[in-house]
């Protein structure tokens, strides 16, 4: 018998039957708008997740990328600020760290940033997604010190091509002065050797499986990139170096007690006025393991004053343990070390290869002998220029006052050329470590100076205080740096 006769034969059973067809139709309904609605949703959480397609998907994408800082994001305050464009966009949540230097110097780093950005992506079609982000951590620290980190993040999602990397600038205050602290302010020993071991061992265990085929030679380059924190020393990798780019930028702090003996223990402590006149003397062509490097520090250290070496590489090398004694306690007494070339030849007539050897060499061996790199460099007769500078990646810089001491090696001349200029105040002045007559004219001048009310200071920190330089871009400030000369 079929169905219809048997509907026929009870109508109270047909209806029943039409309300249950009537139902199930009404169910696969919904459970049709739910799976096309957990999909459409899946697929906007997948775009918000891994990009955006709108203005508020972009403000959310930038918000998350931002979240994978692990430090204090919120210390010196700062506002998520976000430009949508199709197909370029912007955000940011920069620190207001009230030091001047340490604020225009994150700015100028955005300013250019963004302008290289800009250009490089003019091309770009507007369906495709391009952003440049950039987010802080900072940290107290237990010195006169505070640090912070800018974290830079460039997206792009062209033809379906889609990447994220990550690049981390670091700048440690000195909060007494509001400077930026050099290198040597911070350490005086090997502190390279006790980062190489604890960085290999970290990511050894960590990203064993996303090592980069160079990574150890990326650890050396990562060795400036930290901040000083609460508990250590945080040093950052930027994506793409020591580990696949997948992996985003790397992070890790090694603990304070790890650098015994290397970091020192009145970090920012030292206060340095801009408003008083400040000197920087310098010294070009050691050291000398006769007595003249030694008497120059000596000096030095009995009135707890500073001054720059700029180092030969091949001297270096040849002084062997006694020269490396000599560069540790010119850092340990809180003195820049620079480079002045490995074997001091006129860079003027070297092509690429050369300098990048010279720069190389010279760079290795003060590496080797003190555990850090050069900061700075001066080029031999003064003979550079920014693309110089650029290959030995340091600024460069000359002097203004030429004692002419390697010409007279007599400390009356010496002292003479210094007394003609009279107001010292900002100058850059020249000698050689290597002449007993520099070291007898140090020995008679830095009195005097410190009797007439003069700072001495390093060329970093004269830069930096005096001129409101800070000294990280690769620049050659040449004999006549100040703002008023037009340079």
């Amino acid at each position: 018998m079929s169905n219809k006769n048997i509907f026929d034969q009870n109508p109270r059973r047909a209806r029943r039957y039409r309300i249950i067809k009537i139902r199930r139709f009404i169910l696969a309904v919904v459970v049709l708008l739910l799976i096309a609605a957990l999909g459409f949703f899946g697929v906007r959480h997948l775009l918000d997740r891994t990009g955006y397609s709108s203005e508020s998907g972009f403000e959310k994408f930038a918000k998350e990328t931002m979240k994978s800082i692990d430090g204090d994001t919120k210390m010196y305050g700062g506002e998520f600020q976000y430009e949508y464009g199709e197909p370029m966009s912007f955000a940011t949540v920069m620190p207001a760290t009230g030091y001047e230097a340490i604020d225009t110097a994150i700015a100028d780093v955005w300013a250019q940033d963004r302008l290289n950005f800009e250009n490089d992506n003019q091309t770009v079609a507007q369906q495709n997604q391009v952003a440049l982000m950039a987010a802080y951590e900072a940290s107290a620290t237990p010195y006169d010190a505070e640090s912070v980190a800018v974290h830079t993040y460039h997206y792009s999602n062209i033809d379906d091509a889609e990447s994220l990397t990550e690049r981390v600038d670091c700048y440690n205050i000195a909060t007494k002065t509001g400077g930026e602290l050099t290198l040597s302010q911070m350490f005086y020993g090997d502190y390279n050797s006790v980062f190489k071991q604890e960085a290999d061992a970290y990511l050894q265990e960590k990203y064993a499986d996303y090592l980069t085929e160079d990574y150890a030679a990326q650890i050396d380059a990562a060795a400036e990139n930290f901040i000083l924190t609460e508990d250590g020393v945080k040093f950052f990798f930027n994506s793409g170096t020591v580990a696949s780019a997948d992996q985003g930028a790397i992070s890790m702090t090694i603990p304070y007690e790890k650098f015994d003996g290397v970091i020192r223990t009145d970090i920012g402590k030292r206060i340095i006025d801009p408003n008083k006149p400040m000197v920087a003397l310098t010294y070009d062509d050691g050291p000398s393991v006769d007595n003249s490097t030694d008497r120059i520090l000596d000096v030095m250290e009995k009135y707890d004053v500073v001054c720059t070496f700029f180092e030969l590489g091949e001297r270096v090398d040849e002084e062997g343990d006694r020269g490396a004694e000599l560069l540790q306690r010119e850092l340990k007494l809180g003195c820049e070390v620079g480079t002045h070339s490995y074997s001091h030849p006129n860079l003027y007539e070297l092509d690429t290869a050369g300098l990048q050897e010279q720069a190389q060499k010279s760079i290795d061996a003060i590496t080797r002998a003190t555990g850090q790199p050069p900061t700075i460099m001066r080029p031999p007769y003064g003979n550079g220029n920014d693309e110089i500078a650029q290959i030995f990646g340091l600024p460069s810089i000359n002097w203004d006052v030429d004692t002419l001491d390697w010409s007279s090696r007599n400390a009356d001349a010496v002292i003479e050329e210094v007394h003609k200029i009279g107001n010292l105040d900002g100058c850059v002045v020249l000698m050689h470590s290597i002449y007993s007559s520099s070291a007898e004219a140090t020995e008679r001048l830095v009195p005097e100076l410190v009797d007439q009310g003069y700072q001495l200071v390093t060329v970093s920190e004269l830069l930096q205080y005096k001129y409101g330089y800070t000294p990280i871009e690769v620049k050659h400030y040449g004999y006549f740096f100040r703002p008023e000369s037009g340079e």
